[in-house]
């Protein structure tokens, strides 16, 4: 599942430079959530695969 749809970009927010990633939508989008909280788990603890 890709989820990049679901995380916003905004450069040069609050200073130039930064790129603010909001991830508001990728929030109340369960199953986005869902997925990339167990993709990073599972990149983060193999062994509980």
């Amino acid at each position: 599942m890709d989820l990049h749809h679901l995380i916003r970009s905004l450069p040069d927010y609050p200073k130039p430079g930064i790129i603010f990633r909001d991830i508001t939508t990728l929030l109340r989008e369960g199953e986005g959530f869902k997925e990339r909280l167990l993709t990073n788990w599972l990149r983060l603890f193999p062994e509980n695969a």
